[in-house]
């Protein structure tokens, strides 16, 4: 009677009256419409969890019937195991066993049932759960045989934000009469950032679907759920062709999140969720961020100019950031994947935590950072305390996320003299290695460096923190060879690797042919590559 992929549930806080239809934008993005009629409900921490589950288990009860339901988790364990039961015409069901599907602790659920329900109740170990997004569905489309979040349902548009002047309470928590607006410090950090944008391939019926999400797609994903106390849950897979289009959702590569961010009232709520869009557009060209969409505003880092404007998709995307990623970031290739400079998330406050005055900064400073003190107000000179919900707070330099430090409380940095590089036609600061060409350190292409005005021999293995090598010295460039994405199995493999498939890709009547990698490129062969082969087992 009843089928199901997942579960949760909650209190009811708002409800959503939709329409199909599709709206049409400048930018690649989802276009589908799915259902109609959904009311949402959450549980938005551990203290609602345990409220819920006071009884053993937690009992929803939504405004009216509905045929499915869809539920985002949040668990400190993703084994974690549940049931549930639906309420329909006076009784209830026998409990079901539930089984997840998702990424690591972040974990969704459908249950759909054959005829209109009116509560759900689930039981299990609810002292795992950390969130709970639930979504109850009153109908479903004749075309589409599950349900599934599709993030473009359609809305009623409002455009009074740009219509009246704003109060000072409302400047202060900026869209939740309106839309995701940049304050003035970051039209310039929009501008200045520029990332091309990579789209999905054409729609084959999902045969060039990705699978998964990719690493660096989930990395980001917990990264920021992690980091920002707005974003409860991410997910971002979904195989699918953009609806009205014959392209491929860029769901379906595994390069693109959802990232959640409840409501506040039925509105977005901008004080969480503007943080996590301005560090990810702050943040692009590092990361490699290309494009965002969030309460009713779209990003696009690939265009020169007019990069934040109005998104008249039919979602609002109020209460998620959809986050698209270029092909290097989702390979863990960019610069925030491998340790390059980024900067840090700031201006994240704790829920409900206030900022404090600092007169040695001359203005307020968020919940949660720590100030440097010339003055002797901690116990002595140079002295750290750290804001505590509008308090000061004596305290160590460790303590916050963000430091203030005060230039006078610095050591006296020592001054070195450079040293003349003839290899380099000009001065060397102290610490700078040299390679040189000509027999000065016992041979040829051997290393100095500066030590305070006078080079020092170093040998091969040269020190410093910065090197200048000399390019008669280099070596041959090795071969470069990118690397090929294999359907068959469903990542990317190096350049020379060879792949078996056990489908008729290389001749129109044979299977179990062979594919080698030839520098980003497919080319059929019998002979082996320089690489790895990889056999399919159903060739065996």
């Amino acid at each position: 009677m009843y089928r199901l992929r997942t579960l949760l549930m909650a209190a009811p806080l708002l409800a959503l009256g939709c329409a199909d239809e599709t709206m049409v934008t400048d930018d690649p993005g989802v276009l589908e419409a799915q259902v109609s009629e959904t009311e949402l409900m959450y549980l938005r921490d551990r203290a609602a969890v345990s409220s819920a589950f006071a009884e053993g288990s937690a009992t929803l009860q939504p405004t009216r019937s509905f045929l499915a339901a869809e539920f985002m988790l949040t668990l400190d364990d993703e084994d974690a195991q549940f049931e549930f039961a639906v309420f329909i015409d006076g009784e209830w069901s026998d409990w079901y066993a539930l089984d997840t599907d998702g990424e690591g602790r972040f974990r969704n659920a459908n249950i759909e049932t054959a005829a209109p329900a009116q509560a759900v109740a689930l039981r299990g170990a609810d002292d795992r759960v950390e969130f709970v997004r639930a979504e109850f569905f009153a109908e479903r489309a004749p075309e589409h045989d599950h349900i599934g979040f599709v993030d473009d349902r359609p809305f009623a548009e409002s455009h009074e934000d740009e219509t009246r002047p704003m109060s000072e309470a409302e400047a202060e928590k900026a869209a939740r009469s309106g839309r995701w607006t940049l304050p003035s410090n970051m039209t310039s950090v929009s501008t200045s950032q520029y990332v091309g944008y990579e789209g999905a391939p054409a729609w084959n019926g999902g045969r060039n679907c990705g699978g998964g999400l990719l690493p660096g797609t989930r990395q980001l994903g917990e990264y920021l759920v992690a980091n920002f106390p707005g974003a409860s849950y991410f997910q971002g897979y979904n195989c699918r062709q953009i609806r009205g289009s014959s392209g491929m959702s860029l769901h379906g590569t595994g390069r693109a999140l959802d990232v959640f961010v409840p409501l506040d009232g039925g509105q977005a709520d901008n004080d969480l969720g503007d943080p996590v869009a301005h560090w990810l557009m702050q943040n692009a060209e590092a990361i490699g961020v290309q494009l965002i969409i969030w309460d009713r505003s779209i990003w696009s880092a690939g265009r020169s100019s007019n990069k934040h404007r109005q998104y008249t998709g039919s979602h609002p995307h109020h209460e998620h950031l959809h986050i698209e990623i270029t092909s290097a970031a989702a390979a863990k290739r960019t610069a925030w994947f491998t340790g390059g400079s980024v900067s840090p998330p700031d201006n994240v406050p704790a829920p409900g935590a206030s900022a404090c005055s600092s007169s040695t900064l001359g203005r307020q400073v968020p919940h949660g950072e720590v100030v440097q003190m010339a003055y002797d107000s901690c116990g002595g000179t140079c002295e750290w305390a750290v804001c505590n919900d509008g308090s000061w707070n004596c305290s160590n330099e460790s303590a916050g996320s963000v430091k203030h430090p005060h230039a006078s409380c610095a050591p006296a940095q020592p001054v070195f003299t450079a040293c003349t590089s003839r290899t380099l036609g000009r001065n060397v600061p102290h610490g700078e290695s040299v390679q040189m060409s000509y027999d000065a350190c016992g041979g040829t292409c051997q290393w100095a460096i500066c030590n305070n005005g006078s080079w020092s021999c170093e040998g091969s293995n040269p020190a410093g923190a910065t090197k200048h090598d000399h390019a008669q010295c280099a070596p041959p460039p090795a071969a470069a060879g990118e690397s090929c994405h294999s359907r068959t199995l469903g990542r990317s493999v190096p350049d020379g690797d060879r792949v078996q498939m056990a489908y008729a890709s290389c001749s129109n009547n044979r299977e179990c042919n062979w594919a080698v990698c030839d520098d980003g490129s497919w080319v059929c062969t019998s002979s082996a590559g320089s690489g790895q082969d990889h056999p399919h087992q159903l060739c065996q």
